[in-house]
């Protein structure tokens, strides 16, 4: 997987992703936009046949680097609790 910063201009980071899910880039965007520090988020595939996309946040307040990060970490807890709840209901270690 490949993460390559586009853009930076004061409250706005575009990144670039490579080999990454796009059901991952949807958890994610929908983490960033339940943040009341984020103004805008957005993901788009840069064609159909590559498995790249372009991930845009654009922060309220703070740098959208922290909101990312937040984001992030949010998305982790959340996939981790499923996982969890997934294992014991099957009765999975």
């Amino acid at each position: 997987m490949l993460v390559k910063p586009i853009r930076r201009e004061g409250n706005l980071l575009e990144l670039l992703l490579e080999d990454v899910d796009m059901s991952l880039l949807q958890i994610l965007q929908l983490e960033l936009l339940s943040d009341d520090k984020v103004e805008f988020a957005a993901y788009r595939r840069s064609h159909p046949l590559e498995r790249k996309y372009f991930l845009v946040v654009r922060a309220k307040d703070g740098a959208p680097k922290d909101a990312l990060l937040r984001a992030l970490k949010r998305a982790r807890e959340r996939t981790s609790a499923l996982l969890g709840a997934l294992s014991a209901g099957l009765g999975v270690n």
